[in-house]
């Protein structure tokens, strides 16, 4: 059973939706992406590194499984809270326990606490997203919510590993590289924890507690009652086909497009520093989501979500032919190479609210917190399935014939959006 919204509003949404999304991002970061460079630098082999890694992913995608306890003990909001804390502690744990003789071991439990803990705190986030803001709320922050997630995302990837790399550098007086990762890693922990205490003061008291105390049985018969809501939702076979496969796409080219840039130009990439990917990724690229993004959203807002979608699932295609483009001409003037990752990180910004917005749209409604979890694992698993396929389908195709091929399954995005079924108001400001 859901607690029920008081009086008391989630007012202010500026000053929660950006840091809670923030926190969303740089667990998930850790565990998915900061985990490979820390294990390879570490001596760890890449089949065994992606083999833990792989595995460690596993809590996103079956979150759902105990998202009723989310819906039935405590807030949302101390849910988000206590993850948040953990979260920071098993931080700063990892920072620390590098240089003992069992690192692997204790940083792979830790990272394991890390995401399930994570995937708890993103069913919380997402469920308290649907309940604390109105429709039209949620299709103008939508945007906001999507580019702080990727704020988490740049600071993770670029920020915490060009500072290991830095202090690891040996023109800088090389530390070894234990050291070098546990400041790294030590950098995080004191990031998220102020974005834990601010949280503390900023996310608000949107729902009554919900005191009652449930047996095994009683969790059981709560899951069984969210599987019955969630496959009695009107539409469902489309709405699960949209939800799977609109990014299908996507997920090959985001896990091609940094070996890409930084591949020598004998290879077919661009021969990219780590500096120029950083200032592309860290300024051009999060400008382009940040005007996409928001400006889906006040789209949406203004005209309602159906009225918006085809333009959306075109800017989230057209714009992967920049890669093409690149991979063909090979050009190495950072000008035209930013100009283009701006272009496509536009079009992934504005597109992208079609996919954030109908998880929003589908999930409204009885449990919608478990719904929104289940509807976001399956999300997951369509991102993480073709993402791990696309290195050997690139080596097979090369970059050009690579990017073509992404630009053909764009086909699919058109043809899932083709049979969703959306409220023609949904989103609008009346």
């Amino acid at each position: 059973m859901q607690a029920p919204i008081t009086t008391t509003t989630a007012k202010r949404p500026y000053a929660w939706v950006p840091t809670t999304y923030l926190a969303e991002a740089l667990p998930n970061q850790l565990v998915t992406m900061i985990s490979m460079f820390l294990l390879l630098d570490m001596g760890v082999s890449k089949d065994i590194a992606a083999f833990y890694i792989g595995w460690l992913q596993l809590p996103w995608v079956l979150k759902f499984l105990w998202s009723p306890f989310i819906d039935t003990f405590k807030t949302k909001r101390w849910w988000i809270l206590a993850m948040e804390v953990v979260i920071c502690c098993a931080f700063a744990m990892c920072a620390f326990m590098l240089n003992a003789a069992f690192w692997l071991q204790a940083l792979l439990a830790l990272f394991f606490i890390i995401a399930f803990s994570s995937a708890t705190h993103d069913v919380a986030v997402d469920g308290f997203y649907v309940i604390a803001l109105t429709p039209p709320e949620q299709s103008l922050y939508v945007g906001i919510r999507n580019f702080f997630y990727r704020v988490g995302m740049v600071v993770a990837k670029f920020a915490i590993v060009a500072l290991a790399g830095v202090l690891m550098n040996p023109d800088g007086g090389a530390m070894p590289v234990a050291t070098a990762w546990t400041i790294a890693l030590a950098a995080l922990a004191a990031l998220f924890a102020a974005i834990t205490a601010w949280n503390f003061i900023g996310v608000p008291r949107t729902e009554a507690p919900e005191r009652k105390h449930l047996s095994a049985k009683e969790v059981a018969d709560d899951l069984m009652d969210t599987f019955r809501v969630f496959l009695r939702k009107p539409h469902l076979v489309s709405a699960l086909l949209f939800i799977f496969l609109f990014r299908f796409p996507e997920a090959q080219l985001n896990m091609m497009t940094t070996p890409f840039l930084k591949d020598t130009l004998a290879n077919g990439g661009l021969a990219m520093t780590n500096e120029q990917m950083g200032m592309l990724t860290g300024i051009v690229g999060v400008a382009g989501l940040l005007i996409g993004g928001i400006a889906g959203g006040v789209c949406v807002n203004r005209h309602g979500f159906s009225r918006w979608l085809w333009p959306m699932v075109l800017s989230i295609s057209v714009p992967d032919l920049v890669y093409v483009y690149l991979s063909t001409t090979q050009v190495t003037n950072l000008g035209v190479i930013g100009t283009c990752f701006f272009i496509e990180q536009l079009g992934y910004g504005f597109g992208f609210t079609a996919c954030s917005l109908f998880l929003v749209y589908f999930a409204i409604g009885p449990k919608s917190t478990s719904v929104l979890s289940i509807c976001t694992a399956i999300q997951y698993a369509g991102i993480l399935v073709p993402g791990m396929f696309a290195g050997y389908v690139c080596e097979a195709l090369g970059y050009v014939r690579f990017f073509w091929w992404v630009c053909a399954c764009c086909a699919v995005t058109a043809i899932v959006s083709a049979f969703i079924h959306i409220d023609p108001d949904y989103g609008r400001e009346k």
